[in-house]
């Protein structure tokens, strides 16, 4: 009974109601961008992030999960260079994290999320978009204030 209740409101979020894709949201046509041309994709390739489209059953790279699994790499490299007490390679990954958050999950996911939080129908979804919210804006605040704090330069607050 609860599998069920899940199933549907997944599917009812991510694959019926809602578009969990940065491009449909950032692109004044409403078309999510499956093509080169993706924003995400340069960055990606810089980083050495690959996508499987088919493995992931996603469309395009801009997906929310996508893009969450991004960041994760990202914190497992911070991760290492912690381990190395590599401190540049710290500040820079701190630096590539902030600027994702701001250029990319902080420009389409508050709106995704809200929607995706309204539409829920599970306390699983309408508690995990909650979640995921309150996560990405700490945690814009928290790599600015490291940022500031052991980078040895000011960013700017958002």
């Amino acid at each position: 009974m609860i599998e069920e209740e899940y199933n549907a409101d997944f599917t009812s979020l991510f694959l019926m109601h809602l578009v969990p894709y940065e491009s449909f949201y950032t692109r004044d046509d409403q078309m999510i961008e499956s093509g080169g041309d993706n924003p995400v994709l340069e960055l990606y390739n810089e980083l050495d992030f690959r996508v499987e489209l088919d493995k992931a059953r996603v469309v395009s790279a801009d997906h929310i999960g996508v893009e969450l699994e991004f960041m994760y790499m990202l914190c497992v490299a911070v991760e290492k260079a912690l381990v190395s007490n590599d401190m540049e390679g710290i500040c820079e990954l701190m630096h590539v994290q902030r600027a994702f958050l701001k250029e990319h999950l902080l420009e389409w996911t508050p709106l995704f999320l809200i929607n995706a939080k309204r539409e829920s129908r599970t306390p699983l979804y309408h508690d995990a978009t909650e979640l995921t919210l309150e996560f990405l804006l700490s945690d814009f605040e928290y790599l600015s204030d490291k940022i500031e704090q052991h980078c040895h330069f000011k960013v700017e607050k958002v």
